[in-house]
């Protein structure tokens, strides 16, 4: 079977050359082995996390998507490898159809010829960009996570030779708990002293910013607006910024309590899991910075 004349044809070139740079079709050499094999123990190895990860269900349901677009990918090679000689015949036939109708002397079907090819190579080139991209998003996915893992998961056989042992965890996690303690200690601290700041703070600030709004109503010189204007970007600006990071350190708190349940925490012993409850439980009141103890007093 001549080769040239399949890959040469426009309308179908894209694709089969990316065939023939890993031997699918045309030709028959270690290539195919080099991109088959390790995608295809990659995908049992992905099916195998599914095992391990049963039961929670929005890690099973993102890892399945991820095996199932790699099966799919897997099973279309190996298909193709299997009626690698129907495959050869009917682009032979696509390559011969093409050269007769290209051949055609009538401006329409020349008009049509371009058309479709255009279209037909766009969209196969469409794919091979849209598959470069993907694949660079899962290999620098880690940078912008701060994690070392990939986005799939996927089973390793000797992993848990080093996974960290048990005492080491239970340390790390109670470290952890003595953190935590320490932080709701400083957030205590920090609220006592400036709690009454903060009332005077807010309502004085409040006084003047209506005061100012109601000036800048009234008054006509443009030198008096820019400095009411100014007077009032600072107040907001001052505002803004201590409750924006007193709102923050509560957003934060209150994730304290969720992040535990990101943790393989079925496979941790009883003790494990009682230390975890009580990270959970001190993390279900949000730590605050407010004038809260006035509040009381009124």
């Amino acid at each position: 079977m001549a080769v040239a004349p399949i890959l040469d044809c426009p309308i179908i070139s894209v694709n089969v050359r990316v065939w023939h740079f890993w031997s699918f079709v045309l030709k028959h050499d270690a290539m195919r082995y080099v991109s088959i094999i390790p995608v295809g123990v990659m995908n049992v190895f992905m099916f195998a996390d599914l095992y391990r990860a049963w039961g929670n269900i929005d890690e099973v349901i993102i890892n399945a998507y991820f095996a199932m677009i790699f099966f799919n990918a897997v099973l279309r090679t190996i298909f193709i490898l299997c009626n690698r000689q129907a495959h050869e015949d009917f682009l032979q036939r696509i390559a011969d159809v093409y050269s007769e109708i290209a051949m055609i002397d009538d401006h329409v079907v020349q008009k049509l010829v371009r058309k479709f090819t255009k279209r037909a190579r766009l969209l196969s080139k469409a794919n091979l960009v849209l598959g470069a991209v993907i694949s660079t998003c899962y290999v620098v996915y880690p940078l912008f996570t701060g994690t070392r893992s990939l986005p799939y998961g996927m089973f390793i056989p000797g992993d848990e030779v080093v996974k960290e042992n048990r005492a080491l965890v239970e340390s790390k996690l109670e470290k952890c708990i003595e953190d935590h303690k320490r932080i709701i200690r400083y957030v205590s601290d920090v609220d006592s002293l400036v709690t009454y700041i903060c009332l005077i703070e807010f309502m004085s600030f409040g006084l003047m910013l209506c005061a100012l709004l109601f000036l800048l109503n009234i008054i006509e010189n443009p030198a008096q607006i820019i400095i009411v204007v100014a007077y009032i970007f600072m107040i907001i600006s001052q505002i803004f910024t201590f409750y924006w990071h007193a709102n923050e350190l509560r957003e934060e708190s209150i994730g304290i309590a969720e992040v535990p349940y990101d943790v393989p925490w079925v496979e941790l012993d009883d003790s494990m899991k009682k230390k975890l409850l009580l990270v959970i439980a001190r993390a279900q009141q949000p730590l605050e910075a407010s004038w809260q103890h006035c509040q009381k007093c009124l």
